[in-house]
């Protein structure tokens, strides 16, 4: 057989010619993965956000995606991230294997250094235990949770086909990994282990501390083992252990091992299994006890890959690519329209290339709109109780509007808390699983607020609909074809909200029946940007057969403002069935976490009395039921909190705060106001950087370092730590709650004004940005290292992409090299930014927008917007070259489209320098070079326009003359108009 070698980058295939996924956790599994292929292929591009390096080859026929986990993390989470990117890109993947290294248990059998355990459903289990790994190690107890898929049918037939095989014949893991090892003469010195080198040592023996080796222990302990016949490493099918957390004692090893019949402990399969249809292998390079090291590892990890090897030229290729895919068996929900890879196919077609520019078109489909629809209504669901919210599907009302007898819109309302999204996505699922229908959706969220404003909600619809056509091979209509790739393409023109819903939005709707669109929590919004979108739902179901799904709380009009259509109170019938099942459920699943009582009619008094007085709000029941188990400990603290049930949620929130005691109150003074106002969550890091920093100089101070838990605990039922790292509010009511309170005091927290607590955490952002320790790190003091590029090709470029270039001088260039500074390397950097850096550098301008010239902080605000030195890109904007002016042109368009006038008050003021306001006449080329008037006229920023009225040139028509009327009747206007006038002007 050819080496993989002799066939580096053998061909190029599509994504969709690749049907095995491969993956491991460490690079010494990866290079295991590689050493088994028998042919390589050239790497494919991949969508934005799939961060995954992939190796792509072949092996045994079958074409095989590796991927490894980023350096460094580890664990089921990270594991779940990279399979589901994976089979994002990779559509046609039937299965997946995990493959690399584990430590073993060889008290179930006699496992020994470079076996290998593959998963195997046994005693009610798919093959792979999850288990808790915090009291695993505190509490010296075993808690599995959840329930995990077994490996699909097609891998645990070939198993036992491969089984069946080693019972007539020795397996083929050491030829195999003998085989590389020639191939690969690097790879033989740690391939080539002596087997008497597999120490075991009894269970009592702890390895001797501070040593590398196991010299020093005591050997006369070792477990004496019968030697095996063959040097051929064995294999064991049976159950793995999957956590969190590395497990190297031998006692707790032998204690899971007894309890259940564990074979082997990893750290990634639980994340896969419910979410990549996979087999897990894995080869034993320790015992999972204190005498563990690295010296096994790389023959483990070739060993399991060997197994893989040897397993896939067992299973047939042709049934291989006849099975069903991975993303359909693992369910519709996982993977939707909403799908990078499906646009990175777009991007590749003719009719939607950008002068044939790939990467262009796909920063095209990512400048039309970032926002992920399918993680903003799953991050929902995590408490969302079983056989609930299904009431809604017979409603008289629902039905009418879904069989399109009933008026086109349908408004779902209710209290704050009630229930309204869950009941949503009840209605999102029913109407997926009708094939026959195209169904956007926007989720509303308070915990990411750069993505609450009117048109982030249309055009990610237009997105999904563009999807969906490409899924149904539906032909996308010309002219919204056209305007998607003028306004979201290389020029950027930046269109206004009439255009992106009557230019846009009307024609894909009216081009197709059956185009549902949903929205949730339309009251998370202001009051401004909820009147557009009510009037922009309004004029799409006019104009186009649309059905259109609104969910929002008590108090909005909105059949007031959209008068055809139908409405469905949550205090109907149906819901409150519901409001019994989920506290019935609720405190079920509380009870598994900790037992309150053992006095049954306690936990029925529990049920009823929250049923009472609930009113509707399933919020204020699980905010009760936590407050009760974290709380109480005795039947009479139960009775006694029952008694003294909080009204409603303010009521609730405000008992919250007069709880928090001690140390906690200076946490939370700090950490509510930031999470409430951020326009982007922390993660857990980034929170605990921000309450260590030093206020007055913006540094760091590990000593004060406070862990992530304590710091959430602090604000225990208002803010919460997700699963994907996320800090952010319980629920929107805590932020309605807190601006209710502004201007009041608590004896402890002081006074809540959400605008004072915006400015100090811009403030603080700044500092850091500019502390004296760590802008030394940023700026670089050094010559900028040069590269050579030719002349003659960038200036084509520029010639091709500046159509003004010819007025500032620009002659086509001759082929002679010139030199351009590069951006420093890590070297230069000295060292990587912390991790609130990054918070900081995003978050920095939007929590300035607010900020005044008469504010202390705004000499830190200029310096900030002027520095050019700077290696770690903290200006969004990009220039398009090295001069100042260049630097003021694109923030001044920056400034325009966010509506940042600070930003244009920085321009404004010259401060002895050469003066800033002749960039207000100058064209801004990101924006397919408009004047700055025309720019902001067309992106609705009035205060802009009044702004810099005195210092720029109006007299340039733009293609339709609209802007130039608008900006000819706002020069003769009062200087004071209002924004509704200005809208009305801009029809």
């Amino acid at each position: 057989m050819a080496s993989a070698s002799d066939h580096i980058f053998d061909k190029t295939l599509s994504h969709d010619a690749y049907t095995v996924g491969w993956i491991c956790a460490l690079p010494v599994e990866l290079t295991a993965a590689k050493g088994m292929l028998e042919k390589r292929h050239e790497s494919l591009p991949q969508p934005a956000n799939d961060s995954n390096n992939y190796v792509l080859g072949e092996v045994a026929g079958h074409n095989v995606v590796i991927a490894c986990l980023p350096t460094g993390e580890y664990g089921t989470t990270s594991a779940a991230t990279v399979a589901t990117q994976m089979l994002s890109t990779f559509h046609q993947i039937r299965f997946g294997l995990m493959v690399g290294i584990g430590g073993g248990v060889p008290v179930t059998a006699d496992i020994r250094l470079g076996d290998v355990v593959v998963s195997n459903p046994t005693n009610g289990f798919g093959g792979v235990i999850q288990y808790d790994y915090g009291k695993t190690i505190s509490q010296r107890t075993f808690v599995r949770t959840g329930s995990l898929n077994k490996p699909p049918q097609i891998l645990l037939t070939a198993v036992v086909n491969l089984r069946s095989e080693h019972d007539l014949r020795p397996n083929r893991i050491g030829q195999f990994v003998t085989d590389m090892s020639k191939r690969y003469p690097q790879m033989a010195e740690t391939l080539n282990l002596n087997r008497s080198a597999d120490d075991l040592f009894s269970t009592e023996v702890n390895h001797v501390a501070g040593e590398d080796t196991c010299a020093k222990c005591d050997r006369t302990r070792l477990v004496s083992r019968k030697v095996r016949s063959s040097p051929n490493p064995e294999i064991h099918y049976g159950l793995l252990a999957s956590g969190n957390q590395v497990i190297k004692d031998a006692k707790t090893r032998d204690r899971y091992a007894r309890e259940l019949g564990i074979m082997c402990f990893e750290m990634e399969a639980a994340g896969l299994m419910n979410h990549f249809p996979c087999l897990v292998i894995r080869g034993i390079c320790d015992y999972s006890d204190s005498h563990k090291n690295k010296k096994w590892q790389a023959y483990a990890a070739a060993t399991a890959a060997a197994y893989a090897k040897e397993l896939l030229s067992v299973t047939s290729v042709p049934v291989t690519c006849n099975a069903i895919t991975a993303r359909r068996s693992i369910g519709p929900e996982t993977f939707t329209v909403d799908d990078p890879a499906r646009f990175l196919a777009l991007a590749q077609r003719p009719e939607w290339a950008l002068v044939h520019q790939v990467e262009q078109t796909k920063n095209m489909f990512e400048r039309l709109s970032d926002y992920d629809p399918d993680r903003a209504h799953r991050n929902h669901l995590w408490n969302r109780c079983p056989n609930t919210t299904e009431w809604i599907l017979e409603h008289q009302a629902y039905k009418a509007w879904f069989h399109g007898t009933g008026p086109p819109l349908l408004w779902l309302t209710g209290k704050i808390g009630c229930g309204k999204t869950l009941v949503t996505y009840e209605h999102l699922k029913s109407c997926t699983q009708d094939s026959g229908h195209i169904v956007a959706h926007f989720f509303y969220t308070h915990s990411n607020r750069s993505r609450l404003e009117a048109k982030h909600v249309f055009e990610s619809y237009i997105k999904q609909i563009i999807g969906h056509f490409d899924m149904f091979r539906i032909p996308c209509p010309p002219q919204a074809r056209s305007l998607i790739k003028r306004f979201y393409g290389n020029d950027q023109q930046i269109p206004t909200f009439r255009e992106i819903i009557h230019e846009i939005l009307v024609p894909l709707c009216q081009s197709q029946s059956g185009i549902i669109l949903v929205m949730d929590g339309l009251d998370e919004c202001d009051r401004s940007q909820t009147l557009m979108v009510l009037g922009a739902l309004r004029e799409t179901a006019e104009q186009s057969p649309v059905r259109i799904f609104v969910s929002g709380r008590e108090g909005l009009d909105l059949p007031g403002a959209i008068p055809n259509c139908n409405t469905i109170n949550m205090a109907d019938e149906g819901s409150k069935a519901d409001l019994r099942a989920f506290v019935e459920w609720k405190i079920h699943m509380k009870v598994k976490e900790r037992q309150l009582t053992e006095n049954e009619s306690i936990l029925e008094e529990i049920a009823e009395t929250l049923i009472g007085k609930a009113g509707h709000m399933m919020l204020w029941v699980s905010l009760q039921l936590d407050m009760l188990w974290d709380e109480c400990y005795t039947d009479a603290d139960i009775r006694k909190t029952l008694n003294n049930l909080p009204k409603d949620l303010s009521t609730t929130y405000d008992r919250c705060l007069s709880k928090i005691s001690g140390k906690s109150q200076m946490f939370a003074r700090q950490v509510l106001p930031w999470v409430s106002i951020a326009t982007s969550p922390f993660t857990g890091r980034q929170l605990q950087e921000a309450v260590a920093m030093d206020p007055q100089t913006g540094d760091i101070v590990l000593d004060n370092f406070v862990p992530v838990k304590e710091l959430v605990k602090s604000c225990s039922h208002l803010i919460t730590w997700d699963v994907n790292d996320k800090i952010h509010l319980t629920h929107y009511s805590v932020l309605q709650f807190l601006e209710n309170k502004g201007g009041e005091h608590y004896s402890w927290f002081g006074e809540i004004v959400l605008g004072d607590e915006r400015a100090a955490l811009g403030a603080l952002c700044m500092r850091h940005l500019l502390s004296p320790a760590y802008s030394r790190a940023l700026v670089s003091t050094e010559k900028p290292k040069q590269a050579a590029v030719n002349a003659g090709t960038m200036m084509q470029n520029l010639w091709n992409h500046i159509p003004y270039a010819s007025r500032l001088g620009f002659k086509k260039a001759n082929r002679v090299a010139i030199r351009l500074p590069l951006n420093p390397s890590n070297k230069q950097r000295q060292q990587e930014p912390p991790a609130f850096f990054e918070f900081a550098k995003k978050q920095w301008l939007p929590l300035t927008k607010h900020l005044t010239q008469s504010s202390t902080n705004w000499d830190r605000f200029e310096r900030l917007a002027l520095e050019r030195n700077f290696a770690w890109n903290i200006h969004p904007w990009e220039p398009l070259g090295l001069s100042m002016d260049s630097h003021f042109a694109g923030m001044l368009g920056y400034a325009i489209v966010e509506h940042h006038n600070p930003l244009i008050s920085v321009l404004m003021r010259s401060r002895g320098l050469q003066p800033r306001t002749d960039v207000f006449r100058l064209p801004l080329h990101p924006y397919n070079n408009l004047q700055p008037l025309h720019l902001a006229a067309r992106a609705g920023n009035s205060d802009c326009l009044v702004q810099i009225m005195g210092h720029s040139t109006f007299n340039m028509l733009d293609e339709n003359e609209k802007c130039y009327g608008l900006i000819k009747r706002i020069k003769t206007a009062p200087r004071h108009f209002t924004w509704k006038q200005f809208m009305g002007m801009n029809k």
